[in-house]
């Protein structure tokens, strides 16, 4: 959804009226403001599907997101399920302590970073991620890019089954 300035402004000043006067309704005014003021006004789409906006259009980088935390969904899910010798098979297997989604890097992946952050914490996706600091401190978009490739021909055979350890390291590593 494109905004003018003016719209923004607008739209930030109405949600704070409507704040003020304790309101009410099916609008959340602090999720309008905090969807304009971060920039990802595609949310708002998202959020309030009653509404027949006329474009719903994403931008790229909603959708690898989307794609990327829901294949750490899945291969968290997976080595939880695992038994303890599974789960030691894995992290000798490919070189970690854990399985866990450590996010991207906010200095050099920032718009990544904000979207993961818009979707867990103020669309309430992903809540397995609600927990985990969303910062990896290190570039991680290229391994979440190649894993993610990796991810899809393993998990596409599977038929929404969990990974087996094998494939998580094959993912992992």
């Amino acid at each position: 959804m494109k905004l003018s300035d003016g719209e923004k402004l607008i739209l930030v000043m109405l949600a704070d009226i409507h704040e003020k006067l304790g309101a009410g309704g099916a609008i959340d005014p602090g999720f309008v403001k905090d969807a304009i003021v971060d920039d990802h006004t595609w949310g708002l789409h998202w959020k309030f599907t009653d509404i027949p906006f006329t474009e719903k259009k994403d931008p790229p980088e909603v959708k690898e997101v989307c794609e990327i935390l829901q294949m750490w969904s899945i291969l968290e899910a997976s080595y939880k399920g695992l038994s303890e010798h599974s789960k030691s098979l894995v992290q000798e297997g490919a070189g970690v302590k854990e399985v866990r989604f450590e996010g991207f890097d906010l200095d050099h992946e920032a718009a990544h970073y904000s979207v993961a952050k818009f979707l867990i914490t103020k669309l309430e996706r992903f809540a397995e991620f609600k927990d985990h600091y969303l910062n990896s401190h290190s570039h991680s978009l290229s391994q979440h890019r190649s894993r993610l490739h990796r991810f899809d021909a393993a998990y596409d055979s599977r038929r929404g089954d969990l990974l087996t350890a094998a494939e998580i390291v094959k993912i992992i590593k």
